[in-house]
């Protein structure tokens, strides 16, 4: 590839950024609503109330719904990819917690660990391909790294976790996700006007 090639590339990119930054900053405020809507849940009442895991598990469908959404409709984004695979292990999870709240407690943070590390291992590999183009992009790798250490602390205390736990790190996890997202967009979208 010549040095012009990776100059076109890399214009393409950023165009992409440019066109995908104003969805993305939507995307990523809904999704940190929906992350702090978790924490309200989980710290306004004394005690879970009974549908807590429906309600953070339609949560999570709904962060799926709309990040599977963005990806359809980012074709030229280059994390395009990891997007989708990220929405499709929200929907998954959203799902598992909405059909087996209580009966499966056990499965359920199982799954949930193993999610949050999947995630992260995405946001990470995000974080890696877009190294090129953000100049911060160790901030992505961080909240990667953050969710896969979220994911492996609730499989670590498997099978003790209790739905408290689940309830704050899926919060947290949501929070993260949107911040992700804005961060990328705000950044690219500086990095696309200079």
């Amino acid at each position: 590839m010549t040095a012009n090639e990776v100059s076109k590339n890399d214009n393409k990119v950023i165009s992409a950024f440019r066109e995908q930054s104003g969805r993305l900053i939507v995307l990523g405020i809904v999704i940190i609503l929906l992350g702090a809507a978790g924490l309200y849940l989980l710290f306004s009442q004394t005690q879970l109330p009974a549908d807590s895991v429906r309600y953070l598990g339609a949560l999570f469908l709904v962060g799926g719904i709309i990040q599977l959404y963005d990806a359809y409709k980012a074709q030229q984004w280059l994390a395009r990819g990891s997007h989708f695979a990220t929405s499709l292990v929200y929907l998954g999870v959203g799902a598992i917690m909405i059909v087996f709240p209580a009966e499966s407690t056990e499965l359920l943070v199982m799954a949930v660990g193993v999610s949050l590390a999947v995630i992260g291992a995405l946001r990470v590999l995000t974080a890696l391909r877009l190294r090129k183009h953000l100049k911060r992009w160790v901030a992505l790798l961080i909240a990667g790294l953050l969710s896969i250490g979220m994911g492996v602390m609730l499989i670590m205390q498997w099978p003790t976790s209790g739905e408290e736990m689940v309830v704050l790190l899926v919060s947290l996890e949501l929070i993260l996700q949107g911040l992700c997202l804005t961060y990328i967009a705000t950044v690219s979208r500086s990095r696309a006007h200079t």
